[in-house]
């Protein structure tokens, strides 16, 4: 185990939230072991030129915005090669703006671990939407930078005590799945990827700040107007500029934005990853949140159940929930988890049962301490409810096809 003498902050941000969420979770970290901080920003094309190396006594908490379902494909060249871990721990944080995470977080982690660095921990947290001033609005918020220093606490903590496995737990499917596609009402995909930004000119100062922070150094800082590079719709440009002169009007991108703002306008839930090993009193202690006092008590020789429950029975607040409280189907026929933004696993548990392709969604409860008799309940009714491959799921569907779950019905996988 190797004493951590530097906490990094390393990150991709166009609109500002993934440094934001970056910061909160590496700042955390660095008071939680009282080291050296740092920070690399690798968002404009000069800072992807050269590698980045760490040494074994390094933690980094390494951040990347999502696009589209994934780790932006523009960045791959850079991410694949270029930052070096050598035996450096880390933790992968994505933000998405309010739809879902898809793989992004499992696909960093696992740029990460191909790099050399060893995965301790991740987070998703939700940022306002780059698109929209509406998805996701003022997100990430205090309760999502409360949850972001959490995690930079709780990783620390592992790291010092070398109480972690790895690769880092994570939601998402291996292998990842292809970038989402927005489409129409009549299911036509929708093709924004040459859709530049447009100037007003006579709201555009020339102050040349778009072209200063454009991502991919597409501006033309002698004439702001002109976008001779590629456009990956950071809205960097559109976000940030002074006077509003920024602005997209495409028809297929302008009806992306509002499809997005209509069905995505539930607060999206952030989630944190980390590995465990507790017991008894000791482990409701460590729950993070106050309603871990909730919570039955085992017997002091249990230990936590491993849970991996691809449908979540329990709300904020620790209390059963019925089904109006379950999986809630959604326009684009995935589901959605309205649960607690925590998953803590058993140490050693791989999130994957043997002979499933398909990583499992965790549930995001931290750890429930069950008593033999609810494990005897939860046993019956999943030996008694029918297997959960049976049939086709759509993508990010991790439920039984045409079941909805009970106010008491986990899964769980016995220890």
């Amino acid at each position: 185990m190797n004493t951590i003498t530097k906490v990094w902050a390393v990150y991709f941000t166009g609109t500002g939230n993934t440094k934001k969420t970056v910061c909160a979770v590496a700042e955390a970290a660095r008071d939680t072991l009282g080291c050296e901080y740092g920070e690399y920003d690798f968002s404009l094309p000069a800072a992807r030129e050269e590698a980045l190396v760490f040494s074994p006594t390094d933690l980094v908490v390494f951040g990347t915005p999502v696009y589209a379902g994934r780790v932006p494909n523009v960045l791959l060249p850079y991410l694949t090669g270029k930052p070096v871990g050598n035996g450096a721990l880390a933790v992968p944080v994505v933000t998405y703006g309010n739809r879902n995470f898809d793989d992004g977080l499992m696909e960093l982690r696992n740029i990460l671990e191909q790099n050399g660095f060893t995965t301790i921990a991740g987070g998703a947290f939700v940022g306002e939407h780059s698109f929209s001033r509406t998805l996701g609005a003022n997100r990430p918020d205090e309760e999502d930078m409360t949850l972001a220093r959490q995690l930079g606490v709780k990783a620390a903590q592992a790291a010092a005590a070398g109480t972690y496995t790895t690769p880092a737990p994570v939601e998402g499917e291996d292998p990842i799945r292809p970038y989402y596609t927005p489409r129409d009402r009549n299911g036509t995909p929708i093709n924004i990827l040459k859709v530049k930004p447009k100037t007003d000119p006579d709201k555009c100062i020339n102050c040349g700040l778009c072209a200063r922070i454009c991502t991919m150094g597409s501006i033309d800082p002698k004439d702001v107007s002109s976008v001779t590079g590629i456009c990956i719709k950071c809205c960097a440009c559109v976000k940030r500029c002074p006077k509003g002169a920024k602005y997209y009007d495409d028809a297929g991108y302008l009806y992306h934005q509002h499809e997005l703002e209509e069905v995505y306008a539930r607060r999206g839930e952030s989630k944190i990853f980390l590995y465990r090993v507790m017991c008894g009193q000791a482990a409701s202690a460590a729950c993070p949140f106050s309603f871990s006092q909730q919570l039955p008590q085992p017997h002091k020789n249990e230990k936590y159940a491993k849970v991996p429950a691809q449908q979540s029975g329990v709300h904020r607040g620790g209390q059963p929930r019925g089904n109006s409280g379950a999986h809630q189907p959604r326009r684009d026929g995935r589901q959605e988890s309205r649960g607690f933004n925590i998953a803590v696993f058993p140490m050693g548990w791989q999130g994957q049962q043997p002979g499933r392709k398909k990583v499992q969604q965790i549930d995001p409860l931290c750890r429930l301490l069950l008593h033999p008799g609810q494990q005897r309940h939860i046993h019956q009714q999943q030996r008694a409810a029918p297997h959960p491959e049976a049939g086709q799921h759509p993508r990010g569907h991790t439920g039984r096809e045409g079941t909805q779950p009970t106010a008491h019905t986990r899964y769980l996988t016995p220890p």
